[in-house]
Order: C-alpha cells, then sequence, then structure tokens
C-alpha cells in the first residue's frame, strides 16, 4: 500500500481535451519519458476509443483523478501517446479565453481550441520566409488619394510645408499626428483611448463615428501609441469590409509588421502569417472573425471595426460572436477594446448608455463635409421598377459630371424566383423550402441557402404550363436593365457570383479607384470600408428587401444598411446626394435612416425590443432541433421542451417549440424553441441540464439539436 501511495504521488496525469462533441476533459497518465515535454497548451496523440486523435493539454496534475480511485471500480488510465509539439501553441490566457467560449456559448471545450488553432501547420518546422511574401507587396502603395488641401487659416500653410504628409491628410481644427492633421474631434477621441492605453488596464470603448468621420486614423493612431508601449494590436474587420484599401491604410503605415488573416488567403498562406505572429513577425494582425484568435503575444489594443455587423458571428457549428470574444479577449488580457460603428448595435450603445462601455462620439465627417440629402421614393405609387426615371436621371447626370454611382442591392442573381404565369406555382429547391433565385447568365435556379442548383422548368409540373415569368430584381438583373437604359455605361458588380475568384475584391475596388467604371452594382458588400471620393450618388434600390423578414432584428438591419451605404456617397470634394426607392416610406427605419438619426432610431426600436423582452433587455438563446424525418424532429422538439418545463426554473421564458421561418434547410426539417431571459448563467445552466438529460435518454438519435446563444437571427 505504501509503494502504491508512493507511484501515485509522483505520476503525472494530463487532462486532454478532444475536439469531438462531448463536454468533458479526459485524464491520461503521461509515460515517464514523456513527462520532460509535456505542458499546458500542447498537443498529444491519445487513444480515444478505437481511434488515434489528437488532443490539447488543458492542465498536468500529480494526484490520481477521484473517478479512478474511490466509490468506482477501477478503471485503467491509459498513457498518452506521443507529445507533438516542443513549444506550447496557445498560452493561459488563449486558453482561458476557449474555455470561456465553450461554457458561454455551450460548445465542446476541445472543438473551440480546435476553432482557435485552425491556422496552425501541419509542418511543425514551418517558419515564414525572410522577405515578406506578397500578401503584403499587393497592398503597398494602394492608399485612396487624399482630398484636397486647403488653408484653412490658423497656421495650417506652414504646417502643411513643414510636415511629410503622405496618403490621406487630415484638415481640422485638431492636433497633428505621423504627418496626418487630425479633427478636433479625432484629437479628442484619441486621448481618452490613449489614457486607457496608458492606464493598461481593462476598458471597453463604443466609438460612434458617422460615416467618413475618420474611424480608420483613430485606429491607427491608437495602434500607433500601443507598439510604443511594446504591445500587440488586433484590428477585427468584417469579410465584407476588408477591402484592399482598408489593409493598404495599415501596409502603408506599419509595413511588415502587419499580418493579414482572411477568407481569401490560401491555405499555405494562412498558415504562413499564422507562424508569423505566433514567432513575433508581426504585431498588428488585422482579420476577419477568425483573427480574434491570432497567436498575438501581449495583445494591447483590440478593434473590432464595424462592431454592429452580422458577419461577425458564426452561424453554424461553434457558433460564436467575434465581437463578444475580443471583449472577452482584452479582459482577460487586461488591455483595451474599442467597437467602432456609425449605427452601433442596440446592444453595444445601451451598454455605453448604462455606463459599462466609455462613449466616443465622432458626429461630423472630415472637413466638416456634410452628409449627403437622402430622397425617398415611393414606389407604391408608381409601381414596382427596378431603376426609376429620378434615379435614371440622376445617373445619367453623374456621367456626364464624370461622377462615379452606387447601386445597392442586396439580392444577388437575376431575380429571386420564378412564376407560373398560368397557375401561380413557383418552383423550390429540392433541399430547402425556399425559392431559389433565377440566374440569368448561366440559366439556372440556384438556391443561396444549399448550393443546390438545378435548370428551369420547361414545363409546370402543377399544371403543364410554360409561361414562367422571372418576379422582382437582383443584382444581375440590375446590371442588364442599367445597360439598356444607358448603354455607354462603364459597370462594375460586386457580389457572391462576381468575387468568386481570388483577388477578385482587389480587381474591382482598382477599377473604381482608377476611374474605369462608372458604376459599381452590389450587395452588402458594397454598404463597408468603401472610401471612394468619385462616388457621389448612391441608389438603394428595393430598401424593404429585408424589413418584412420574420425577425426581430429585421428593422436595425434595414436601418444600418440605408445608413451605411448612404454614407458611401460625397466623400470627396464633390456633395453627395442618396435616393431610396420602396414600398414602405413610411416605416420608422427607413426614415431614421434618411434623416441620419441613430438616436431617434435607438429610441423607437429600443422600446419594441423592451416591450417583448429582446435584447438588449433580455438575452436569448436559440434551440435548434433538425434531423431528415419531420416527424422524428416534432417528437424530439416536444420532447425537450418537457424537459425544460420539468426544471421549472424561475425568471426564463420558453417559446415554441414551433416551426423555423425556414421550415426546411438543406434536407433537414427544423424546429425551434427560443428561450428569454436576465441572467446568463441560469439560463445556460437550464439548458446544459436539458441536453444532458435528452441525450442520456438516447432516444433521438437521428436528430440534432443546436445551441444558438445571442442569435443574430431566428430565420
Amino acid at each position: 500500500m505504501k509503494l502504491l501511495r508512493q507511484r501515485i504521488i509522483y505520476d503525472m496525469y494530463l487532462h486532454i481535451a478532444i475536439p469531438r462533441p462531448v463536454e468533458d476533459v479526459f485524464t491520461y497518465r503521461c509515460p515517464p519519458e514523456l513527462e520532460e515535454q509535456a505542458s499546458i497548451g500542447k498537443r498529444v496523440i491519445v487513444q480515444f476509443g478505437r481511434q488515434k486523435v489528437t488532443g490539447f493539454i488543458t492542465s498536468i496534475s500529480e494526484d490520481i483523478p477521484h473517478i479512478f480511485s474511490s466509490g468506482h471500480k477501477k478503471r485503467e488510465i491509459k498513457p498518452v501517446l506521443s507529445i507533438l509539439d516542443t513549444a506550447p501553441l496557445i498560452d493561459e490566457t488563449m486558453l482561458a479565453l476557449c474555455k470561456w467560449a465553450s461554457e458561454y456559448y455551450l460548445f465542446p471545450f476541445g472543438m473551440v481550441l480546435k476553432t482557435a488553432l485552425s491556422g496552425i501547420p501541419e509542418d511543425k518546422a514551418a517558419r515564414y520566409p525572410k522577405k515578406i511574401h506578397h500578401i503584403l507587396d499587393m497592398y503597398k502603395g494602394s492608399e485612396a488619394p487624399h482630398p484636397q488641401i486647403k488653408n484653412t487659416g490658423g497656421g495650417l500653410g506652414e504646417a502643411q510645408n513643414s510636415l511629410p504628409f503622405k496618403g490621406r491628410v487630415r484638415v481640422g481644427m485638431g492636433s497633428i499626428s505621423d504627418g496626418y492633421l487630425l479633427t478636433e474631434a479625432q484629437t479628442n477621441v484619441l486621448l481618452q483611448i490613449k489614457a486607457s492605453i496608458a492606464a493598461g488596464e481593462f476598458r471597453v470603448h463604443l466609438l460612434h463615428g458617422v460615416t467618413g468621420s475618420g474611424k480608420t486614423e483613430v485606429y491607427m493612431n491608437a495602434i500607433e501609441e500601443n507598439l510604443k508601449n511594446g504591445k500587440a494590436g488586433i484590428v477585427l474587420v468584417p469579410e465584407i469590409a476588408l477591402t484592399p484599401q482598408l489593409i493598404s491604410r495599415f501596409v502603408n503605415r506599419f509595413g511588415e509588421r502587419v499580418a493579414v488573416l482572411h477568407s481569401g488567403l490560401t491555405h499555405s498562406e494562412r498558415q504562413q502569417e499564422w507562424v508569423r505572429i505566433a514567432e513575433g513577425g508581426a504585431d498588428v494582425v488585422i482579420g476577419v472573425r477568425s483573427a480574434v484568435f491570432a497567436p498575438v503575444k501581449n495583445p494591447g489594443i483590440i478593434i473590432i471595426d464595424e462592431e454592429h455587423e452580422h458577419s461577425y458571428k458564426q452561424e453554424d457549428g461553434f457558433r460564436y460572436n467575434a465581437r463578444d470574444l475580443a471583449i472577452m479577449r482584452a479582459k482577460l488580457s487586461g488591455a483595451v477594446a474599442v467597437l467602432g460603428s456609425a449605427t452601433p448595435s442596440l446592444e453595444s450603445y445601451y451598454n455605453a448608455e448604462i455606463g459599462k462601455y466609455i462613449y466616443l462620439s465622432m458626429p461630423e465627417r472630415i472637413n466638416k463635409r456634410p452628409l449627403p440629402p437622402v430622397k425617398i421614393i415611393d414606389l407604391r405609387k408608381q409601381g414596382f421598377s427596378v431603376i426609376t426615371q429620378e434615379l435614371l436621371e440622376a445617373l445619367k447626370q453623374r456621367l456626364t459630371n464624370g461622377e462615379q454611382s452606387l447601386l445597392f442591392l442586396n439580392r444577388r442573381g437575376f431575380s429571386p424566383f420564378l412564376l407560373c404565369l398560368d397557375c401561380g406555382h413557383t418552383p423550390l429547391c429540392v433541399n430547402c423550402s425556399v425559392s431559389p433565385a433565377f440566374h440569368k447568365k448561366e440559366n439556372s435556379l440556384h438556391c443561396h441557402y444549399c448550393d443546390y442548383r438545378m435548370p428551369p422548368p420547361a414545363i409546370c409540373p402543377q399544371c403543364n404550363g410554360t409561361k414562367f415569368k422571372a418576379f422582382g430584381a437582383g443584382t444581375e438583373r440590375v446590371e442588364e436593365e442599367l445597360k439598356k437604359l444607358i448603354p455607354e455605361i462603364r459597370i462594375e458588380r460586386m457580389d457572391r457570383d462576381t468575387t468568386s475568384k481570388r483577388h477578385s475584391h482587389h480587381r474591382i475596388f482598382k477599377s473604381m479607384e482608377n476611374r474605369e467604371a462608372d458604376v459599381l452594382i452590389g450587395t452588402q458588400m458594397v454598404t463597408k470600408g468603401l472610401d471612394l471620393p468619385g462616388i457621389t450618388l448612391v441608389g438603394v434600390l428595393l430598401a424593404d428587401a429585408s424589413l418584412h423578414l420574420p425577425d426581430f432584428r429585421s428593422a436595425e438591419r434595414t436601418f444600418q444598411f440605408i445608413t451605411q451605404v448612404a454614407g458611401r456617397s460625397g466623400r470627396g470634394d464633390t456633395a453627395g446626394e442618396v435616393i431610396v426607392q420602396t414600398f414602405s416610406p413610411d416605416h420608422y427605419s427607413i426614415l431614421y435612416a434618411s434623416n441620419h438619426d441613430y438616436q431617434g432610431f435607438y429610441k423607437e426600436e429600443s422600446a419594441f425590443r423592451k416591450a417583448l423582452s429582446y435584447p438588449p433587455y433580455k438575452r436569448i438563446v436559440r434551440i435548434l432541433i433538425k434531423g431528415i424525418n419531420q416527424e422524428s424532429v416534432e417528437t424530439a422538439s416536444n420532447r425537450f421542451k418537457e424537459i425544460i418545463d420539468n426544471q421549472k426554473a424561475e425568471g426564463i421564458d420558453v417559446l415554441g417549440p414551433v416551426p423555423a421561418p425556414f421550415m426546411k434547410l438543406r434536407n433537414k426539417f427544423r424546429r425551434h424553441i427560443i428561450m428569454k431571459g436576465s441572467n446568463p448563467k441560469s439560463l445556460n445552466n437550464l439548458i446544459r441540464n436539458s441536453l444532458q438529460y435528452f441525450h442520456k435518454e438516447g432516444r433521438h438519435g437521428n436528430v440534432q439539436i443546436e445551441v444558438d446563444v445571442d442569435p443574430m437571427s431566428l430565420l
């Protein structure tokens, strides 16, 4: 007995997170020959059931785990087979972030770690080349032209002559930073952010700056201050806002210290950037959602640009919101977080209102340029028209003036659906309960949810009719119609169909920047990140396209789209104009957007949210039950609701189960349960316990349950 106790004390046990849909962390014995290599944050190979899998060391102990030593039948503790890494891949802060994310989003710890470390090269001896690779070379010297410098007095002319101005020049009654003259608002905002950086403690700032107010310059100055303190910076941007122009500005300012992470990189390019960041070769990381996990050492500032954007939310699998993870990473790192937007999410603005975030405002554009006037065209009075006569005349005038225009419609393809004129039948996707969009160029019906394509029917399956008509409009149809109306006009189109090839975003942007195109037509990709002084007209073609969706965020989304795309107009020396075409001209989201009135919209929308117990006043979790058999899905969803009800949790409202608005997607039937509560912990505990009980019953193996914490959409 004494010998056994002696052995137990000096044995090493590794607690391993396995990237499988299991909640537990598993204990393995570390063989003596591997003890010196074992450390938290390394990957290991272990036997898991009948398979050998890669796991992550999350903790180490010398005490035999309780489950193996008392009150249970003795079980063998399996040994770790090998340790893969010479150095830990993840530090304690990132490990704590992943643990928090696992608990908050109710997703297995091992699978969270796998997501966080998805950029690790297969060849662990990989090194980045001494010469920076072409990812950054592509963006050098591509900054947008600076506006005309005007001598406004007060010694500005002298400052112009004495400073090495380059790139974008800031003109106003503010301070000068690195050759840039900052506006007074930029200066005031930076003073507060720099004070937080100097304090070296966690703080969250909400930077509410109108479109064209110079938020990017504030970001770069804040990062520069942060670098002086020897700390790294991370800048998150939505995929749709990651324009070559934005990257160029950072590369031109910080050079090879910049690393770029986005979906346009090849697998090997992404691995190169990951290694370069991990080894300290880059301390300014700019990237999309997954860049929140970048292996940055000692981050001092994390910036989330366009913080309201829905693309920060992962919509399947590990359903995290990168904005919220970034805030938590800043908290765990003792760093400063900056959330920037011209149209803050209601949640963030509410947090600033109650004092949880520090509110910063930049209410005016650079050079005091006016926000463009917005004219609403009521389509009810003249019938549906892709391009109304008034918009057409405005486009012709811009063409005559040598100016550029932007047309926004958040629907791609030629039209959203085909209709049989004899019986009214609309073809549906074979996998989804939605109408596939008609794409004229490829002559196909294309489901934008499951990617299924099929030829348009020649004969109606319902009445044998042969008269089909494409109804509604998408960006492809807008392009065709505009070419017919103005044959000489040069058009670029930016949507998922035209940006599937590598560097296509870059090509389209350069075409507009070099004035090789007169009009840019696009979906939500064109609403963010474009700073093109030549654009003086913006047309919103169907402003209410997303307004009447059965989703509580539809009004907010509509307000944001219109406000953001309107902000692309008049950013140069020539004043801009916006024309909004809509069937809902009296809806408050459209009226407030046309007046650039965020506070008015927030007041009305938040009253609606409060009355119905929606965020930011209550937290919601969506339980999605899906499967290939409709009856099984109904049975499972009803049983899950019974399990929830049996726990009788107070202060939690449970709605459903009911069919999801999109009842069938990707060949799976879907029902959902919506849960609302004020206490996140109580809500999560209730769901966690219910899931454990449900899975323990083992009667619903062919049905999946997905938990979406803080969903951005209920569709």
